[in-house]
């Protein structure tokens, strides 16, 4: 009887609980202490994701948008001066197109004199020397905007501009066409409509014929043979 407890027989007020005698008439055993049951404080929930905490400073909200890539910081124009270019075509197989020229997994492809089909023998013998192997007529300049074109070239072996010859096999460079005349000969400078444009080549041949500050020999189709003069009449 009693109230001590909660689930007591006879709750505060009802006659069982009025005495020890009335709780024991009731088959009640008597609880020597009436108290109000202590109920159990109710549970505080955690503030929602939405709500701060106190002195918290709220996370950002999940966004399906991706984050901007981030911006590759702009390199320095860095123009190698005084190299001098000038053009060839004299159809002979380009020094490149031989195994073992420069950092490539492969050769600089030859076309057949004959088929004009591309050669994937880098061993064939080039027409210059009495063989079939010649540079392959899509190897000449060809236009890529108003402001830029790009073909391949032959460089010097003279190790200034880092041009030094088989190494240099499958290397690009950007060339940007200028006015200045040769200051030995009084030759050179580009043609108006040239001046201020750019040109990337790829290195697929090497003229060691040639040093000093002539640096590029653009493959060129008419732009003169050379010291090869049999290649382009095999």
């Amino acid at each position: 009887c009693g109230s001590c407890q909660p689930g007591a027989l006879a709750k505060p007020g009802q006659w069982c609980a009025d005495s020890e005698d009335n709780c024991r008439t009731c088959s009640g055993v008597w609880c020597p202490l009436i108290a109000t049951p202590i109920e159990p404080a109710p549970s505080t929930p955690w503030p929602a994701a939405s709500t701060p905490l106190p002195g918290s400073t709220p996370a950002p909200a999940a966004s399906s948008t991706q984050a901007p890539p981030t911006k590759v910081p702009p390199v320095a124009e860095e123009w190698i001066t005084g190299t001098w270019t000038t053009g060839y075509w004299d159809c002979c197989k380009p020094s490149c197109a031989w195994p073992g020229k420069g950092n490539v997994e492969k050769p600089t492809l030859a076309c057949d004199a004959r088929s004009g089909e591309r050669l994937f023998d880098a061993n064939v013998k080039s027409v210059c020397d009495g063989g079939t192997a010649a540079a392959c007529a899509d190897n000449a300049p060809f236009l890529v905007n108003s402001g830029l074109s790009m073909g391949f070239s032959a460089v010097a072996v003279s190790g200034k501009h880092g041009l030094s010859g088989d190494d240099n096999c499958g290397q690009c460079y950007e060339l940007k066409f200028v006015d200045q005349i040769h200051p030995k000969d009084s030759w050179g400078g580009a043609h108006p409509e040239l001046v201020g444009k750019s040109m990337v080549v790829q290195v697929t041949n090497i003229g060691y014929d040639v040093s000093g500050d002539h640096s590029f020999d653009i493959q060129i189709p008419g732009a003169g043979q050379g010291i090869f003069t049999s290649g382009c009449t095999a």
